[in-house]
Parts: structure tokens; C-alpha cells; sequence
């Protein structure tokens, strides 16, 4: 297995987390380029909070959107987060996780981010690439069902479509989410 040294060799290495505890494990390395904070996770208030301790880091702070928006959810609407970086500047990207939320990505104004696209989007060849490229997408998550073969062609489709691409290499993937 690679270290984190030969890893930044490859490309930039970025961070979900879930917990407080995980946050701080990952203030202490080096190499870590961008920390995603779970919306789902923590109170409007902790994701300020934490945002800014990432940015004083050094580190990009970033937003990932929960998987399913409801109006009776508590806490801020992708709409609002995405308003509220307008005037603040607090997040450096987003990571969208629905086509809802890429609807709400085309009503913003001025996008001081970078649009990141989950693997929970569908983009399995060339022609859905594009497609989320017109969406504004700046960055696409590899699809997990991919093999080795299919994330060259992955590779090769989004490098055409001058997109950066993230991809998953450790995390506990929900088997069914659903908005019931």
C-alpha cells in the first residue's frame, strides 16, 4: 500500500469526514488537500466552526451536500449554503450528491467554488460527462462499479472533457438510500 507521500505523487488527496474526531486525525497530516464536512453530520454551527479551524490549516474546506434534501430537514437548504459562500467565501468547493442539487447549482449567480459531482450522479461514458460538464461539474467522482479497464476509459473521457476526477478509495457506502 502507498504511503501519503507517493500518493500526492499521484494527485491530491482529499478527505470526507463524519466526526469531530475524524476531522482533528486529519488536521494533523500534511498532505491532505481538501476536507469534504458531511452536511448530514454536523449543526450549521460546527460547519462554520470547523470550516474555518480546515482554512486556517492551510486546507481547503468543502461542503458535501446530504444525499437526499427535504423540506422539513433541519438545518440550511443546498440554496441557502450555496447564497451564504457567496458573501462568505467559507467553502472552497461543494460536493453534489443529487440532480436536485445540480438543478439549484444553476441558479446561482456568481460561483466562487469548485462543483464537484459524486458517484451517486450517473456517469458511466463520454456523453454523460458532457452533459455534466454543461452543469457546470468541474470535477466527477469516479462510478464505484467501475473496474480497472472502465476507469482508464473514465479517465480518458473526463481528461477529453477537461474535467479533474476524484476517486474513492476507502469509506462505508450505504447499500439503498431512499427518501421514504
Amino acid at each position: 500500500m502507498p504511503n501519503l507521500d507517493e500518493i500526492r505523487e499521484i494527485g491530491s488527496l482529499t478527505v470526507s469526514v463524519e466526526r469531530e474526531e475524524q476531522l482533528e486525525a486529519c488536521l494533523k497530516v500534511k498532505n491532505i488537500q481538501r476536507i469534504y464536512l458531511d452536511e448530514a453530520s454536523f449543526s450549521e454551527e460546527e460547519i462554520r466552526l470547523f470550516a474555518k479551524k480546515i482554512k486556517e490549516r492551510g486546507i481547503e474546506a468543502a461542503l458535501r451536500f446530504r444525499r437526499i434534501e427535504r423540506r422539513e430537514d433541519p438545518g440550511k437548504s443546498c440554496l441557502s449554503w450555496l447564497t451564504e459562500n457567496e458573501e462568505t467565501s467559507l467553502f472552497s468547493a461543494f460536493l453534489f450528491r443529487s440532480l436536485d442539487q445540480v438543478s439549484v447549482l444553476q441558479r446561482v449567480e456568481r460561483k466562487n467554488f469548485h462543483s464537484v459531482f459524486d458517484y451517486t450522479l450517473y456517469s458511466y461514458n463520454a456523453s454523460a460527462l458532457e452533459v455534466w460538464k454543461d452543469f457546470s461539474a468541474e470535477t466527477v467522482t469516479f462510478p464505484i462499479e467501475l473496474n480497472f479497464r472502465e476507469d482508464k476509459d473514465f479517465s480518458s473521457w473526463a481528461n477529453k472533457s477537461e474535467l479533474s476526477t476524484e476517486l474513492l478509495i476507502y469509506g462505508h457506502l450505504p447499500m439503498m438510500v431512499s427518501a421514504n
